[in-house]
């Protein structure tokens, strides 16, 4: 008996993949929903063509350094950086003229936002991608950002250099109308003599030379322009996008989707549906599959037949360990078990018969009647085998709620937790079986249902392997 009922165990990982065997229409059905929604968008989603085109800006100071005074050396200024040059391609002058040329009507932000900028470490080569929902469009929509990129620098540059040009250029000429105002001495010889300083002449001639410099770099400046050093291609095939990423994506959601509908389902109408959850909640032993109509009809079932052997194990069970403990007593030499020569054996068995407790999470009519047909069992059995122990056993039921449930569990050889499929409570169960556990009882559980056969998990298929 103790290799069929045993303690409480611990759950086992095979009980995980039957608990989402369970609700396997929910899951599949979510999942079919979210892998068709995940193909939908796939097909939804535009393609997506990306142009390159490459373009060179070599380094250009950021300001220019002109200086008249002499006695200083002006310092090399810093060149625009990457991050600047990338800043003004996508500059709102520059893709207002793509737009233009696109003939598109989207938004500065939104026509950025389709740019792409990547530079090659220690190099000035800007690839400049383009996207687009077809090849033409993103082939001229690269080549235009390009084109303009460079009109727009060029300007720039061009601009600056005409503004420092024309400030050297009214300093230069304030500096020879000074310079023409200080005679050189003989050069008028009926002018009055007048002093002459010839630092003063020299200073201004030298900042005039420094001005014609600034002026030769100045122009330099405007040289120094970006051009298209590979011209947009046509691209034959859109981006790869992770196609797949949606369909999968949706599948799993929805399988978790339908795995949550489901043990919600199952919170809402805690019910026990198979001989596996029973076993899980319980931590039980099923000793028995019990055909609801047998019970209440009181027709022959295979299940009654394996429950009444099981308890008939029991009562041998306890009949060997009480006549071991009266052959031990001192008293007792002859080894009778009873001191009185009145049959004392056969009226202890009488007066103290095994018992055997139906506890049931279900009908009280229902317990009421698997007792019945248990004790009818019993009997036919003792008198077909001749075997007297089956007739005295004494079968009780108790409910779980009551107060001397426990009392009487305490007191028998074996209890039987009865679930009934589809209708018992899986939080009833579960508290039973812990208070019945903890008061020390030797249990097993009995599942009562329609179409039992239907339910039976893989180990209790065979009859033979639960009365063993």
């Amino acid at each position: 008996m103790r290799s069929a009922i045993g303690p409480r165990g611990t759950v086992e990982l095979a009980s995980y993949p039957r608990a989402v065997a369970r609700h396997w229409l929910p899951c599949c059905l979510l999942a079919l929903i979210g892998l068709a929604v995940g193909l939908l968008l796939t097909l939804a989603t535009p393609p997506r063509y990306v142009s390159t085109v490459a373009v060179s800006a070599p380094g250009t100071p950021a300001y220019l350094a002109v200086s008249v005074d002499v006695g200083t050396a002006p310092r090399d200024p810093r060149e625009w950086t990457q991050d600047t040059e990338a800043a003004m391609m996508t500059s709102a002058p520059v893709l207002r003229t793509v737009r233009d040329r696109l003939g598109t009507r989207e938004s500065l932000t939104e026509l950025a936002a389709r740019v792409r900028i990547t530079v090659p470490t220690s190099t000035r080569i800007f690839f400049l991608d383009f996207a687009a929902t077809d090849p033409a469009t993103a082939r001229r929509g690269a080549q235009a950002i390009a084109e303009e990129y460079v009109r727009y620098r060029s300007r720039i540059l061009a601009d600056r250099a005409s503004r420092v040009g024309a400030a050297l250029d009214e300093r230069r000429a304030s500096l020879q109308a000074l310079l023409a105002e200080v005679q050189v001495p003989g050069a008028d010889p009926t002018a009055a003599p007048v002093p002459v300083n010839p630092v003063l002449r020299g200073r201004i001639q030298d900042q005039i030379t420094h001005i014609d410099d600034a002026l030769g770099t100045a122009s330099l400046t405007v040289a120094n322009t970006a051009e298209v050093v590979r011209p947009a291609s046509t691209p034959t095939r859109p981006e790869r996008r992770n196609a797949e990423v949606p369909p999968i994506s949706g599948l799993l959601l929805g399988g978790l989707a339908g795995l949550a509908t489901g043990l919600l389902r199952s919170g809402r109408r805690p019910r026990v549906h198979d001989t596996d959850e029973v076993s899980a909640l319980t931590g039980l032993t099923v000793l028995a599959l019990i055909d609801r109509e047998a019970v209440r009809s009181g027709a022959a079932s295979l299940g009654l037949r394996v429950l009444a052997a099981q308890v008939r194990i029991a009562a041998a069970q306890r009949e060997d360990g009480d006549h071991r403990d009266k052959t031990d007593d001192p008293d007792d030499v002859a080894g009778t078990g009873d001191a009185d020569d009145t049959g004392g054996t056969a009226v202890a068995r009488l007066a103290d018969p095994p018992r055997a407790l139906l506890v049931g999470c279900c009908a009280d009519s229902l317990v009421t009647a698997l007792a019945d047909r248990l004790r009818e069992m019993l009997v036919r059995a003792g008198a077909a085998a001749a075997d007297p122990l089956l007739g005295d056993v004494l079968v009780t039921t108790g409910r779980p709620d009551a107060t001397g449930t426990l009392l009487r569990a305490r007191s028998a050889d074996v209890v039987l937790l009865l679930a009934e499929l589809d209708h018992s409570n899986r939080r009833d169960l579960a508290r039973t079986s812990r208070l019945l556990t903890r008061a020390g009882t030797k249990m097993a559980a009995v599942v009562v249902g329609d179409h039992a056969a239907d339910r039976v998990s893989g180990e209790h298929k065979e009859p033979k392997e639960a009365v063993s």
